[in-house]
């Protein structure tokens, strides 16, 4: 089973993933969730059309997650394409 820890550095967002003995960081861009709206400025809808949708972090998460056990991605930079 994946342990995840969220880390608030100064990236957008990272998460530290453990499986077993395999570890994973994931460095994302924005992503457009309701956490966005908590923002003292949230950004406009027509900017969150650009951003990373839950589901593609998460996929690429489970990407690192379901290698084989021989395999390990240590980091994971995800970003918006444009």
């Amino acid at each position: 089973m994946a342990r995840v820890a969220g880390s608030p550095r100064r990236f957008k967002g990272t998460a530290n993933v453990v499986v077993g003995r395999r570890s994973s960081s994931t460095f994302t861009g924005d992503i457009d969730t309701p956490l966005l709206d908590k923002r003292p400025n949230p950004p406009a809808k027509e900017l969150r059309v650009n951003m990373l949708q839950p589901d593609d972090v998460t996929d690429c998460v489970m990407l690192a997650v379901n290698l084989p056990e021989r395999v390990v991605v240590e980091e994971l930079v995800v970003r918006p394409r444009g």
